[in-house]
Order: structure tokens, then sequence, then C-alpha cells
């Protein structure tokens, strides 16, 4: 029985081989991973966006007069969602002006609009190379005709 003397150099080299493939599925995996969780947490957010802006809109639609809709609508869109979030402060800015509905003259409405500057306050650590595919701008509008 004659083994080649080779033959244990080549079983390493495999073995390397099988390293450097494991580390480059590896990190793709991971990738993919955190590029999934990332956008998970974007879509949450958007969603507690649009909740907000929606309850805004439904308070400051309460109000009699145009100032109190105003302050209604600050104060129902204050909270976004668990995320900490507040109007006009890290990155969040939120806006209710108070105009005439579409072709009506007499009928009012309040905009309530939520725009979160994603860009430059990112809900997670960014990931080299993920940038690209998540949005700079989050908005959520919502419009009520006012009460009274």
């Amino acid at each position: 029985m004659n083994i080649p003397a080779t033959s244990g150099v080549e079983h390493r080299r495999q073995r390397g081989a099988a390293i450097v493939e494991f580390s480059v599925v590896v990190v793709l995996l991971l990738v993919l991973l955190f590029g999934i969780i990332t956008f998970g947490v974007i879509l949450s957010f958007k969603q507690s966006m649009t909740q907000a802006a929606a309850e805004g809109a439904r308070a400051g639609a309460m109000g009699t007069e145009l100032t109190a809709s105003g302050l209604a609508a600050t104060a129902m869109v204050q909270p976004v969602g668990a995320f900490g979030k507040t109007c006009n402060s890290g990155g969040l800015t939120c806006t209710y002006p108070v105009a005439a509905c579409g072709g009506s003259s007499t009928a009012k409405c309040v905009t309530v609009t939520v725009q979160y500057d994603y860009e430059n306050h990112p809900l997670l650590p960014p990931i080299p190379g993920l940038g690209l595919l998540f949005p700079d701008t989050l908005t959520s509008v919502s419009v009520t005709q006012i009460n009274g």
C-alpha cells in the first residue's frame, strides 16, 4: 500500500479552502440577515408614523377653532410608537397646516405631515453597502376635514 507523499499537503489545502468559503458565505448571510432586520424596523417605524399622523389629523379635526386644531394635532402626533421620537426633534418633523379642502371654500381641512430624516438619523447602526437600499426620508400624510 503506497500512499503518495503529497496527500497530506492536499488535505491541508482543502481545509484552508473550506475555511475561506465558509467565511465568504457567513459574511453574505449576516449582511442579508441584518438587511432584513433593518427593513423590518424601518417598516415598523413607518407604520407608527402613519398612525401618529392619522391620530393627529383626527384630533385636529375635532377642534372648533383653527388654533385649537393645530394644538390638538401637535398633542396627538407627539409619540411615534415605541421609538421614543417626538415632533421637531431627533430628525422627526411634524407640520399641521389648516387650509380650505379641495374645491370647497367653506370647509377647512387639517393636513398632518410627519417626516423623518432617516439618512441623518438612522434607527439602527448603518451597515456598509446597505445604505443604498434604504430611503433617505420617511413621510406620512393624513388629511381630515375640521368639524364645526
